[in-house]
């Protein structure tokens, strides 16, 4: 767009667009469509037809690269995947704009990628300088009036957001004054009325002023800055840098050595582990793992500077270096192999797991770069765009690539060679494979008959199912909420506080009959004693419950009315709590409020956080920017094959095999947790 006012017009385009998002629940879909909006306006932003043609395989390939992430981010539903995705497209796009205004096809070099951030920071405020001093002076002939207007509304922008703010706080500081605003101002509307379109209005304006400098935005061709300061400072640290390159060879070199008959030899040498501290050759295998991933991102910095160092340098000095830095390289490559190998041991001994596989992919990475960094020192070609290309197919082959699916049907975690299913039920949607193998295991154990004492590895699989019972119930009540309709999602939140009431009422009988033994005990009780007091309140409190229950609605909800609705959050820690609950002390467990509770006191896995909490259905435009592609699936087979009526059956099995657990003698009570729930990704 050349036209000063065709920009305008995609800039206030783009206000109005990002007002959709105000106020609304935003998921997945909601992301993609806002990322969408904005790569339109950029390319809006940037249109010149002479420019285009000459960077229609850029913009091309750009666009269709963005296009897929964005579109990729709606069928997956692992958090850390749909991170990467967006940052990607994110920064994807910014170099799109950064090639745009610049007018060059691809950056010149490696390091100039680490420039794009910062020349378009310092760009955007030299086009805002430029935008206070030259657009209201251009205009001033035409429209005498247009400075005079620009500086109201930027003070109107700057001035009704602190008016507000401080009306507010002296009306909470001083009834007095918030009687006489009332009077004033004659505002008897409520806050929420007014909130909303308030906010647009300071939004829509703050947006459109910081937009401004988009209109006379361009980046002259830049020199690659980056590389040329790290070219002249270290044009004469040749030696330097080839003692410091020798060093890394040498502690490489031991450092290979040292691992080699742990790690590249096919019988493990456990009995000779145990004296440095390590008891198995599987756990020798996973430690340092993340420590290694840093440590080849350390070599391959000092080899990109060993390089610059002697680039366009001759002479017997940097024939040196460039020899200590093939050595380093080499090394380097047997580095990753090494860290390939314990990626593949530890999944022969342990499964799969994510931070292997996205750690696995991360070293596809840094080994692709190792080899570009390689062939640099022979070959003088412009192989950032070899690199650009690897990246791109990396990213995709990372976006297609479904690593919980694969880890749950492939070879599943390990714990002292039994599955770890509870790490199976804590995946996310992608991974919905393995919470029906979680569900199948949780049934098995919860439903098995166990004669006599409960024993110590029967007590351990009964924790475990209720671990994965209280994640499956964790999911139903998130994924019900945007994927089922509002009728289904109001019967599920009316059962789980039927569920509630129902044992709530279960312990209150037994606090009656304590109460009646008393009463015929002791023919005459002068005054109310504790067990008689705290009937009266269980009462009272299941009332509440009976209240609640009958005035909740079967179809949908009233929007101005609020309702109890029950919560349940996933366990907080792998640890099964022995102690002996009162039955006082489990009864408070039904109060609001009661998320610290220690498990030994519950009887569900259900919360009340408030006796008046408002619905949270999603509507309109939230019911379309929470959707995800995997998210929807995972909820008809959790809907289909894991319902929360089974789910209820046996969350209420395993509270009475865990009473049953708490009546045996002290030292059959115990369980040995040998998991961890402190995962990565997870």
């Amino acid at each position: 767009m050349n036209s000063t006012h065709a920009k305008l017009w995609c800039i206030l385009g783009f206000v109005l667009f990002a007002n959709l998002f105000l106020f609304q629940a935003v998921g997945t879909l909601g992301v993609s469509i806002f990322l969408f909006g904005l790569l339109t306006y950029m390319l809006g932003l940037s249109w010149q037809r002479q420019r285009f043609q000459k960077l229609l395989p850029t913009a091309t390939i750009f666009t269709l690269s963005i296009l897929f992430l964005i579109f990729s981010l709606t069928l997956r539903a692992q958090g850390f995947v749909n991170f990467v995705l967006f940052v990607a497209s994110f920064k994807f796009g910014a170099l799109l704009f950064y090639l745009l205004q610049s007018d060059q096809p691809y950056v010149r070099s490696f390091l100039e990628l680490f420039e794009v951030p910062f020349r378009l920071f310092f760009g955007y405020l030299g086009a805002a300088a430029r935008t206070h001093l030259t657009v209201p002076k251009a205009q001033s002939k035409k429209y005498p009036w247009l400075p005079t207007l620009q500086k109201i509304l930027i003070g109107l922008v700057l001035g009704i957001p602190v008016v507000f703010v401080l009306i507010n706080l002296f009306s909470s500081a001083d009834p007095i004054y918030a009687s006489y605003v009332k009077k004033i101002f004659n505002l008897q509307l409520n806050w929420e009325a007014l909130h909303r379109p308030i906010t647009h209005i300071v939004f829509s304006a703050i947006l459109l002023v910081f937009s401004l400098p988009l209109l006379v935005f361009h980046l002259k061709k830049p020199a690659p800055v980056l590389a040329q300061y790290l070219y002249l400072r270290t044009r004469g640290f040749v030696q330097e840098m080839t003692v410091v390159m020798g060093l890394v060879a040498i502690t490489l070199g031991s450092f290979l050595l040292v691992q080699w008959k742990y790690i590249f030899v096919n019988v493990p040498q456990e009995t000779a582990l145990v004296q440095f501290g390590v008891k198995t050759y599987s756990e020798y295998v996973q430690r340092g793992f993340f420590e290694l991933l840093f440590i080849s991102l350390i070599l391959y910095g000092l080899t990109w500077l060993g390089l610059i160092a002697f680039r366009g340098r001759e002479g017997r000095r940097a024939l040196t270096l460039k020899a200590v830095q093939v050595v380093v390289l080499a090394e380097f490559g047997i580095f990753l192999l090494s860290i390939f190998r314990r990626i593949y041991l530890y999944q022969l001994h342990h499964g799969w797991s994510l931070v292997r596989l996205y750690g696995g992919f991360f070293l596809i990475g840094v080994g692709f770069f190792a080899v570009t960094l390689l062939l640099r020192h022979f070959y003088q070609k412009r192989w950032v765009l070899v690199e650009g290309v690897g990246v791109l197919l990396l990213l995709l082959t990372f976006s297609l690539f479904n690593a919980e699916q694969f880890i749950a049907t492939m070879h599943p975690p390990t714990v002292n060679n039994r599955i770890d299913y509870v790490y199976l039920s804590r995946m996310s949607a992608d991974g919905a494979v393995g919470w029906q193998m979680a569900y199948d295991f949780a049934k098995e154990k919860l439903n098995q008959n166990y004669p006599g004492i409960i024993s110590k590895d029967a007590r351990r699989d009964i924790f475990y199912a209720g671990l994965i019972v209280n994640e499956l119930l964790h999911k139903h009540d998130v994924l019900s909420r945007n994927y089922a309709t509002e009728s289904e999602w109001l019967m599920y939140k009316k059962a789980a506080l039927s569920d509630l009431s129902q044992q709530h009422r279960l312990l209150t009988n037994e606090l009656q009959a304590s109460v009646s033994a008393q009463m015929t005990q002791y023919a005459l009780i002068e005054e109310p004693t504790y067990e008689i007091k705290q009937l009266e309140k269980e009462q009272t409190l299941h009332q509440k419950y009976t209240e609640a229950l009958n005035n909740f609605p079967t179809t949908t909800f009233d929007r101005n009315k609020s309702y109890v609705l029950p919560q349940v959050e996933q366990p907080y820690a792998a640890y099964f709590d022995t102690r002996l609950c009162t039955l006082f002390t489990t009864l408070d467990t039904f109060e609001v409020g009661v998320g610290t509770t220690p498990h030994s006191c519950e009887r569900s896995f259900y919360r009340l956080y408030s006796w008046e909490t408002k619905p949270r259905y999603p509507e309109g435009l939230s019911r379309l920017f929470v959707f995800n592609a995997s998210l929807q699936r995972a909820f008809a087979v959790l809907k289909q094959n894991m319902p929360y009526e089974e789910l209820f059956t046996l969350m209420h099995t395993y509270y009475d095999l865990k009473t049953r657990i708490m009546s045996q003698p002290a030292d059959e009570r115990s369980v040995e947790v040998d998991i961890s729930f402190n995962t990565p990704f997870l």
